[in-house]
Formats: structure tokens, C-alpha cells, sequence
């Protein structure tokens, strides 16, 4: 695991302290507020070794606006992305690379100035390069969008690496020094809050996601899309992976070789013309929603957060020259 690893891994652990520098002069902080407007909804979590399993229950304040809730999945065939209704309360991908890449500047910054490392310049042009790099393809359920998958293949285009003078300060750390990373990593707090985050922050919209497609995969109307999948996969030749019901199996274990690469594409055809990713997504839309009703109070506190956040990242990097 390289250093830069290390930190990620590390700053994965719940923590309750933010301890900014940068903004303690200012008014409270995001993460305060959040914390504090957090504390006023009922929320309960348990936690076991390996997952996190979440009991819910929020209430809000009046009725919840009736344009407030979609129930309603969007495909994007550019990106071939997957657009659900808990996606609103998410940093965008975009937003969310710009607040990485400000972590990564801050987690410097506080090497320098514990004294373990040597200052780095970053160019303007890595920022660039790093926040507006295409986003993941979206296979949550199968491949699909075949000729996105024809043109890029289910890795998509090329995204920028994490520009190599961010690594050079943490690489220039001495093993006995290492812990001070791992503080580091604990002080900046520039969080994403994203599908699947681990962060506190997230807890409630991570919840939601795995719940929702868990209500999805129980639902009959899953089942009845992966038979008529599996169908049209074994009338092309194929066989379905004994390891997933809408994966495609393949010999070779390199995703962009042409063997891969031809199954790839004829199993998204089948999605394709059968539609089923925009039924899945549907389906798992329409639980979101549900939780969503649920959870709004907490919901918003976290959209509220996640605003915050992009802000003050934007603040931070535009007094350092980046915007």
C-alpha cells in the first residue's frame, strides 16, 4: 500500500473531530454544523466488523415539498451513467474531484509544516487535468450501452492519475515519521460524499444505496429481468457467470482483450434492446424514494454539508491559485 493509500485507508475510520486551520478563524465550520443539525434527527447505527448495518428514523419539520422526492431513474449513454433519485443529495463527480484534489493539497500542507516533508509546487495545469478527467462508466447492475463499451471498453476513456507532485511530499516522509501522515489525514477533513462513501457524513446516503438495492434484488421484477438477460445471452453463445446473475463470463481475465471486449459488448446488447438496466434502475428508484420519505431531514443536512464542503474547497483553492 503506498503512503497516499495509507491515508485514504486510514481517514476511513469514523472520527468525530474536525480540526481545520485553515478555517479557524472563520465562523463554524461545515462539519460543525452538520454535526450539530445531526444531532437533532433520530438516528441510531450499529456497527459489526466488516459492514455497517444502519436502523433509521428521521422525521422533518412540516411536509416534505412535493417536488423534493423523484422516484424516477435517468440513463446518461454519453457517460454511461446510472442518474437515481439519492444522487441528488451526493456531491456531483465533478464537485467531488475538486474536493479531493484540495485534501491532497491540505495533507501537504500539513507535512510541511510538522516539518517532515518538503514543500512541493503543483502546477495549475494538474488541477485542471485531475477535476475535469471523465467520469467512471456505471455498471451497477450489468454492462450496457454497447456502443459506448465498442468505442471505450468497460474501463471508459482514460482518467488523469493523481498528478505526481502530489505524491512527491508524502513520498519524501521517513518511516519513523509516518504516524504524522496518518494525523494529517485525520486534521484535513475535506470530505467526499459520494455513492458508496464511507465517511460519517455519509452514513445515512451509504445506508440508503445498499438498502434500496437490496429492496431492488428481492423484488420479483429483478428476477424476471435477469431471466430474459440470460436468455438472449445463451441465444448468442455466451454463458452467465457462475458468480453473477448478469455477468457475462470470459475466459481471459484481462477486461480489454478482444475476447473480453466482444462478450462485453454483445452482453450490453442484450441489455440494450431488452432495456434492462432502465427497468433495474427503476426498480431501485422506486425504493430509493421510499427512503428518501424516510430520511429527508437527515437527507438534506447531508446535501446542505456537501454544499458547504464544495464552498469552503473552492475557497481554499482559489487562495492558493488554483481557481
Amino acid at each position: 500500500m503506498t503512503l497516499r493509500g495509507a491515508i485514504e485507508f486510514h481517514r476511513m475510520s469514523p472520527n468525530t473531530q474536525w480540526r481545520r486551520e485553515e478555517f479557524a478563524s472563520q465562523q463554524v465550520s461545515a462539519h460543525e454544523r452538520f454535526t450539530m443539525n445531526i444531532k437533532n434527527t433520530k438516528l441510531c447505527a450499529a456497527f459489526t466488523a466488516t459492514l455497517f448495518m444502519f436502523t433509521l428514523s428521521a422525521c422533518s419539520d412540516g411536509e416534505i415539498p412535493e417536488d423534493a422526492i423523484q422516484n424516477t431513474a435517468m440513463l446518461d449513454f454519453e457517460n454511461a451513467r446510472i442518474i437515481l433519485p439519492l444522487d441528488a443529495f451526493a456531491m456531483s463527480q465533478e464537485d467531488a474531484n475538486l474536493v479531493e484534489f484540495a485534501r491532497n493539497i491540505a495533507i501537504d500542507e500539513c507535512l510541511v509544516k510538522r516539518g517532515v516533508a518538503e514543500p512541493t509546487i503543483v502546477p495549475v495545469s494538474a488541477f485542471r487535468e485531475f477535476t475535469t478527467q471523465p467520469l467512471w462508466p456505471d455498471w451497477r447492475y450489468t454492462h450496457w450501452n454497447a456502443d459506448f463499451i465498442a468505442q471505450y471498453g468497460i474501463l471508459g476513456p482514460p482518467a488523469a492519475p493523481l498528478p505526481p507532485e502530489l505524491l512527491e511530499t508524502s513520498s519524501s516522509v521517513h518511516s519513523e515519521n509516518y504516524n504524522v501522515i496518518f494525523e494529517c489525514g485525520d486534521e484535513v477533513r475535506f470530505e467526499t460524499i459520494l455513492r458508496g462513501s464511507m465517511t460519517e457524513e455519509a452514513f445515512v446516503l451509504s445506508t440508503g444505496y445498499w438498502e434500496s438495492l437490496e429492496g431492488a434484488r428481492s423484488d420479483h421484477r429483478w428476477s424476471e429481468a435477469a431471466a430474459e438477460w440470460r436468455e438472449c445471452i445463451m441465444d448468442k453463445g455466451l454463458t452467465v457467470s457462475p458468480h453473477y446473475e448478469f455477468l457475462v463470463h470470459t475466459s481471459s481475465h484481462d477486461p480489454d482483450s478482444e475476447e473480453s471486449r466482444l462478450a462485453f459488448v454483445a452482453a450490453a446488447q442484450c441489455a440494450d434492446n431488452l432495456g434492462t438496466v432502465s427497468t433495474l434502475a427503476a426498480l431501485e428508484a422506486e425504493f430509493q424514494a421510499g427512503f428518501i420519505a424516510e430520511n429527508f431531514a437527515v437527507l438534506n443536512e447531508i446535501q446542505r454539508f456537501g454544499a458547504e464542503t464544495v464552498t469552503e474547497a473552492r475557497q481554499f483553492l482559489s487562495e492558493r491559485g488554483f481557481l
